[in-house]
């Protein structure tokens, strides 16, 4: 009788190592993923600041760990266009205020929740000309990220213009007109 008793409770003590392990694993999994960063791009006009951005954001739960950030123009690095100071990225933009672009270095922290604009035009005077402005020099933009979690779990991210403003074929342009002003 002794032999089936210690063979139970060799059995029990092996089912219950490898419940604890498993539910170890599940753990683990499900704290990498509560506190996993996600970015997503948007495109926001602030009329308080007077200002066209295009904005990175984390939507996650956890902090992103910026590791590397390129941005680019028609396909083109800014290393390869010679763009050091904001006026020249107006003058290739072809826009007529000045822009403000910013770009995090690596080992910057998004946390969860925060926003950061890595493009800002003033909008000046909103009209239908400034705003064709604005969306044709976003549509040229494209912005590339590589970040990692808390756990080290590598992942990337592009900010592509052309998500918010798709490149619009000739004469297709969509112009909202106001229904109270007879449009």
């Amino acid at each position: 009788m002794s032999d089936i008793t210690d063979w139970s409770a060799i059995a029990i003590s092996v089912a219950a190592i490898a419940l604890s392990v498993s539910e170890a694993r599940a753990t683990r999994r499900h704290n990498r993923l509560s506190v996993a960063p996600r970015l997503t791009g948007r495109a926001d006009i602030s009329p308080g600041a007077q200002t066209a951005n295009l904005q990175i954001r984390n939507s996650g739960l956890g902090p992103a760990v910026i590791q590397s950030f390129r941005w680019t123009v028609d396909g083109k690095s800014r290393t390869q266009l010679g763009i050091q100071r904001f006026e020249q990225l107006t003058a290739l933009l072809g826009l007529e205020l000045g822009v403000n672009y910013d770009f995090p270095l690596p080992n910057t922290v998004l946390e969860a929740t925060a926003t950061f604009n890595v493009i800002s035009v003033p909008i000046g005077g909103w009209n239908l000309v400034r705003s064709r402005q604005i969306r044709s020099a976003f549509r040229r933009l494209k912005f590339d990220v590589e970040y990692e979690s808390i756990y080290q779990q590598r992942q990337s991210f592009t900010l592509d213009g052309t998500q918010f403003y798709p490149p619009e074929e000739q004469g297709q342009e969509r112009i909202e007109l106001d229904p109270e002003l007879g449009g």
